[in-house]
């Protein structure tokens, strides 16, 4: 009999410890739970984040009427805040003709590459591409002015915050110039768990003449990556 009571204590005190464990472990759950940041305070961090960095890759894809004759694809290079970009471009003419291009803009001094000469050419006075490509300019009025935001259905990467949310037309004035006035545009953003930076932007909207919707990508790569942008030379 003293040997079976025994044992009953040392069952009880076990059961004991395996209860204590299970209501630790739900009180960690529910600490879980109640730390969980909401969609406007994860944007309002990135928004900070980005605000903050001094250079990046950037990469957009996606038609952009640029002209009543002109047609942009695809514009990539390395931007350095305020006025520092290196840039390759590629579009297309509305006779067809496919074009590749090169822009250097360096603290105020704009060079292009002519794509039929294949010679840098000094940009006209009158025409400043950071009056209306300035990419840091443009994330910024995109973290800023974006509103409906939530997290996405799909959410479910333990990389990336998912966020979905609405913008006005004019919110990209310093990304693609004057584009169609409409509704609103849709807009998912990929937003890193860890550093907060902004890598991915899906816009869906109407973003040339023909007044149709298609999507445009922006990949933000390299941030704060030590990079050098220097004036070609010219003959």
């Amino acid at each position: 009999m003293y040997h079976f009571s025994y044992i009953v204590l040392i069952l009880f005190v076990l059961s004991g410890f395996q209860l204590n464990c299970i209501l630790i472990a739900k009180n960690e759950n529910s600490i879980i739970v109640t730390e969980t940041v909401s969609a406007s305070e994860i944007l309002s961090d990135s928004a900070n984040a980005m605000g903050n960095l001094k250079s990046f890759h950037f990469k957009s894809t996606g038609s952009i009427t640029a002209a009543d004759n002109l047609l942009l694809t695809e514009i990539e290079g390395e931007i350095i805040k305020p006025d520092y970009m290196n840039l390759q471009i590629n579009g297309s003419y509305s006779s067809g003709l496919v074009f590749k291009t090169k822009l250097v803009s360096h603290n105020g001094k704009n060079l292009i590459l002519n794509p039929l000469n294949k010679k840098w050419e000094a940009v006209s006075g009158n025409l400043n591409p950071t009056g209306f490509f300035t990419p840091h300019k443009g994330i910024s009025k995109i973290m800023s002015e974006v509103y409906d935001i939530q997290f996405s259905s799909t959410d479910n990467s333990d990389k990336y915050y998912q966020l979905n949310g609405r913008l006005n037309s004019d919110s990209l004035n310093y990304l693609l110039g004057q584009i169609p006035q409409q509704p609103h545009i849709k807009v998912i953003l990929s937003i890193d768990k860890a550093n907060k930076f902004l890598y991915h932007a899906e816009l869906n909207g109407k973003f040339t003449a023909s007044n149709v919707n298609n999507d445009l990508f922006i990949d933000i790569t390299k941030h704060n990556k030590p990079t050098k942008i220097e004036i070609p030379i010219t003959e």
